[in-house]
């Protein structure tokens, strides 16, 4: 999926550079110099736009968790699936827990949560592997369930 989306990018003029750190941005009037950083080299380019997608760092540091049973793995915080952590009581949901980092995972957490918190009978657990990804783009990308290296990966027969 990712190889064909950045082909439909590259066919709207969109230029994609992977592994690259954006270190400066300088505003022009009608365009932006950006000053790219990759494999020990500095690149200076001038384009309309800069996406720059570096992804989640959860911040949970400072927040009061060394005196509690609550796990941290990485940066984010350790739940099971009905979104508890070690510390009874204490639960969390969205980019301080585990991936994937997605507004509508963070939002079913938060169901599950109250569900939980309130007793309602039936509450069902958070399932990983049964979460939809998403991009917000043109064209649209969505995902779900094991990746074509996952699945062959594991054994299964697929076809493509």
């Amino acid at each position: 999926i990712s190889a064909m989306a950045r082909k439909a990018f590259e066919k709207q003029g969109m230029k994609i550079l992977t592994g690259a750190k954006v270190a400066k941005l300088e505003k022009g009037k009608n365009n932006v110099t950006a000053h790219i950083e990759a494999g020990g080299k500095t690149e200076t380019i001038t384009v309309d736009r800069v996406i720059s997608a570096v992804g989640i760092t959860a911040n949970t540091e400072n927040i009061g968790l060394e005196n509690t049973r609550v796990q941290v793995e990485r940066g984010h915080i350790v739940t099971n699936p009905w979104c508890e952590t070690h510390e009874a009581g204490v639960y969390a949901i969205g980019d301080v827990t585990a991936p994937p980092w997605l507004a509508h995972k963070a939002s079913h957490e938060g169901i599950i949560c109250v569900e939980k918190i309130f007793g309602v009978p039936g509450v069902h657990p958070l399932d990983p592997k049964k979460i939809p990804g998403c991009t917000y783009c043109h064209p649209q990308v969505a995902s779900i369930g094991l990746t074509e290296a996952k699945a062959k990966e594991s054994g299964r027969q697929i076809k493509v």
